[in-house]
């Protein structure tokens, strides 16, 4: 054979040393276990047509009783039908018809004398999977690969699958390799059919495709491609936890965006003065609340987990009381300061916490549920902190220069301010006061 010396040489597939694999000898050995009838072998990959058949053949099984059925094979649609003809087998035919006999023939009839099946093994790929009916004397359906949708599976498998097949039962046979990812493949195809039949059926109450979401990611096939049994059940420990950890972190996110809402029907019903619909948004806030007191993620490191009191709408009612809202802890002294009362707001609240600053401070922190819990807040502390909340204008100004004397240029100045666990209203009313020093003093940052 010449090559051109400029390009790499082509490898005909039948040049190959050693045809064989597991799943091909496998196939092999189930072939060879009924013999007789017709096997339908799936699988995309033209050269391994051709190394399937070296197998079966040095398995014992004749060359001539093996047929290959792809667009190189077959290229045209009269190629195709021929093969599956030879397949199946030539029944006697009336006017293209089956019969039993001649006994009704007339003279002017076409009759097509029988011809028993040329093949015993028909190899194909995706030019089977429509069109073609194989379904005559299939005893077995093998498929060495897998597609990615159920739909491409019941297409290869409506071959055979059909009326007119004279076997009682049809086994479909799957070919998994161990430490490979057809396993993998074939949970995906039955998740999305299991889904795509609850859909038909109307008990799919989701129209999103749990099955198509899985798509596998780098450490799913890391897992099914690990040799290492143990290194193997340590990356599924470890991804167990993480979708655990997920799951509880979705959870505490949902539960506070409840409990942010059901504050603000309890914070606009305290400042009503219609009695009628303050009574009607206290009693939203508190079905707010109960829906929040069920969906709190326990146990495990949610915002309200570790310390949550036994009564989950106990500490429920605690936080609603502390969402965007000021509170005196009088008569507890500010650690900070033992003379000066302890006067705090109260800001955004997170799945690990609530923001909280003390008074003269434009630094947010955030305080997890044992924090907070310990500061023994009662509702009536919103209307102490109402009432005697100091003038902090001065304190303020010293505490936001400090901060802008600390900024610099960079994806971390936000960071530094402190605002992260702020309300909005916070926030603008401090880039209010002071947005241009801020900004300015970005620009002339290193």
């Amino acid at each position: 054979m010449l090559v051109d010396p400029g390009e790499p040489p082509t490898l005909d597939a039948r040049e190959i040393d050693d045809p064989h694999s597991p799943k091909f000898d496998a196939l092999a050995r189930e072939i060879l276990g009924q013999q007789g009838c017709g096997h339908l072998v799936f699988i995309d990959n033209v050269a391994a047509h051709v190394w399937i058949k070296m197998v079966l053949v040095e398995a014992g099984i004749p060359e001539a009783r093996i047929a290959i059925l792809n667009a190189e094979a077959a290229p045209g649609g009269d190629d195709r039908l021929r093969i599956a003809n030879e397949f199946n087998g030539q029944p006697l035919m009336v006017n293209g018809s089956p019969v039993a006999d001649l006994s009704q023939a007339g003279p002017d009839d076409v009759i097509t004398e029988p011809a028993p099946p040329k093949y015993d093994v028909l190899i194909a790929n995706a030019v089977a999977y429509e069109g073609i009916d194989l379904q005559t004397r299939t005893c077995q359906i093998h498929h060495i690969d897998l597609p990615y949708e159920p739909a491409t599976l019941q297409q290869r498998n409506g071959r055979a699958v059909r009326q007119g097949n004279r076997v009682a039962e049809l086994p479909i046979k799957y070919y998994l390799a161990r430490k490979g990812l057809d396993g993998f493949r074939f949970n995906l195809i039955g998740g999305k059919l299991g889904w795509m039949n609850d859909l038909i059926a109307g008990t799919a109450r989701a129209t999103n495709n749990p099955g198509a979401q899985e798509t596998g990611s780098l450490d799913d096939m890391l897992i099914e491609l690990s040799r290492n049994p143990s290194l193997t059940a340590e990356l599924q420990r470890a991804q167990r936890e993480q979708r655990l950890e997920e799951a509880r972190r979705k959870a505490a996110k949902a539960a506070a965006a409840t409990l942010r809402a059901a504050a603000a029907r309890f914070e606009t019903a305290r400042k009503a003065q219609d009695a009628v619909r303050a009574a009607s948004l206290r009693a939203e806030g508190e079905r707010l609340l109960r829906r929040s007191t069920t969906s709190i993620p326990s146990p495990g490191p949610g915002w309200a987990g570790p310390a949550r009191p036994a009564s989950g709408r106990c500490w429920c009612r605690r936080a609603v009381g502390l969402l965007s809202t000021r509170a005196s802890a009088s008569p507890s002294p500010d650690p900070e300061d033992p003379a000066q009362t302890k006067h705090l707001e109260f800001g955004r609240a997170g799945w690990d916490g609530i923001g909280q600053r003390r008074t003269g401070s434009v630094v947010w922190v955030l305080r997890n549920a044992e924090e907070i819990t310990q500061l023994k807040l009662q509702p009536q502390a919103a209307d102490a902190a109402a009432a005697s909340w100091p003038n902090e204008d001065a304190a303020l100004n010293t505490s936001m220069a400090e901060r802008v004397r600390m900024l610099f240029a960079g994806p971390d100045a936000w960071t530094s301010l402190g605002w992260q666990h702020a309300p909005a209203a916070f926030v603008e009313q401090m880039w209010a006061r002071y947005g241009t020093k801020i900004l300015a003093r970005m620009e002339d940052s290193p």
